[in-house]
C-alpha cells in the first residue's frame, strides 16, 4: 500500500512540475505572440502612413502636370495667334555668324 501511495505521490509531483513547466512555455508563447502582433500592427500603420504620403505626392505631381500642360497650351495658342496676325517674313541672316570658304 505504501508503495502505491509513494508511486502516486511521484506521479503527482511530476505532473505538477510538468504543469509548471508548461505554464512557463505557454506564458512565453503568449508574450511572443503579443510582441509579433504589436510589431506587425506598427509595420502596417507605417505602411499606411507611407501610402498616404505617396498619394499626396502623386496628387501634387498631377496638379503640377496639369498646370504645366495649361501653360504649354496657352503658349501654343499665343504662337498660333501671332503667326496668323503676322505672316512669315524673310529675316536677313547676321553676317557675323556666317563663315565663307572660298576655293580657287
Amino acid at each position: 500500500m505504501r508503495r502505491i501511495i509513494h508511486i502516486l505521490q511521484i506521479k503527482l509531483e511530476q505532473e505538477r512540475k510538468s504543469v509548471h513547466s508548461n505554464l512557463w512555455k505557454f506564458s512565453t508563447l503568449l508574450f511572443f505572440m503579443a510582441f509579433i502582433s504589436v510589431y506587425s500592427s506598427f509595420m502596417l500603420d507605417e505602411k499606411l502612413v507611407q501610402k498616404h504620403k505617396n498619394d499626396k505626392y502623386l496628387q501634387q505631381l498631377k496638379s503640377s502636370f496639369v498646370a504645366n500642360k495649361k501653360k504649354v497650351n496657352d503658349l501654343k495658342s499665343d504662337l498660333i495667334n501671332n503667326m496668323k496676325k503676322k505672316p512669315f517674313e524673310f529675316v536677313e541672316p547676321k553676317t557675323d555668324d556666317i563663315i565663307i570658304i572660298r576655293s580657287e
